[in-house]
């Protein structure tokens, strides 16, 4: 392995090592975007989790390097005026269907056995672009991306970021629609400021104690 695989590799290994009560206080935390790989696909709707994760890799000056062992690009930085917590990034590249399989390999090689130090971040049609919803647990909502991690954890009890896509129109299918490109309009007036709180969300569940204490914080910012 290289000298840059080596490096993310063990900040992996820091930055998912913690779990148990109060787990947004752990000092370890892993923040996983979902999406398809691809070019093609970088401005898809489906593609909210890869762009909120890409985004708050700019703000916090970190380089998303390719880890074939984990099936993903990785990255991780230091939060806090200590530094004290450490807080890993990961966009699988095994496409949407198949999201868990790049989290499996992180849990088994690292031995993570809780997801409470993991933050799902998905696209979501129910709600409007520019809303965003954190949640401690919940339903796939038919999202696949969702459903496989599901699986791979063996339930709904780990926490997600919603990310709001908004809902395609009538004459749209719903796959249609999550695969389609955000609108040249949406990307260069709206996307910004959703990408923005996504990563503001994804800040809060980092830096509050109990994932309800940013719950109440991020979900009354865009009901």
């Amino acid at each position: 392995a290289s000298r840059e695989m080596r490096v993310g590799l063990v900040l992996l290994v820091v930055a998912c090592g913690g779990h148990g009560a109060g787990a947004v206080a752990s000092n370890k935390l892993l923040v996983v975007g979902l999406g398809n790989p691809g070019p093609e696909y970088t401005f898809t709707r489906h593609n909210a989790g890869f762009l909120v994760v890409d985004e708050l890799a700019r703000r916090h000056d970190v380089d998303l390097r390719p880890a074939s062992l984990l099936e993903g690009d990785y990255g991780a930085f230091a939060w806090g005026e200590d530094g004290s917590k450490t807080v890993g990034l990961l966009k699988p590249w095994t496409f949407m269907n198949l999201s868990g399989r790049s989290l499996q390999k992180a849990m088994q090689r690292f031995g993570l056995a809780s997801p409470d130090g993991i933050l799902i971040v998905v696209d979501e049609t129910a709600l409007d672009l520019g809303q965003v919803r954190l949640r401690a647990k919940g339903s796939t909502n038919g999202h696949n991306g969702l459903r496989d991690i599901e699986r791979v954890l063996g339930g709904p009890q780990y926490p997600r970021l919603r990310i709001g896509v908004g809902r395609p129109g009538s004459s749209s299918s719903l796959a249609d629609y999550v695969l389609g490109e955000f609108t040249a309009t949406e990307q260069k007036k709206e996307l910004p400021f959703a990408l923005a709180a996504g990563v503001d969300a994804v800040e809060r569940w980092i830096g509050e104690e109990t994932i309800e204490n940013a719950m109440s914080v991020v979900n009354s910012k865009t009901a």
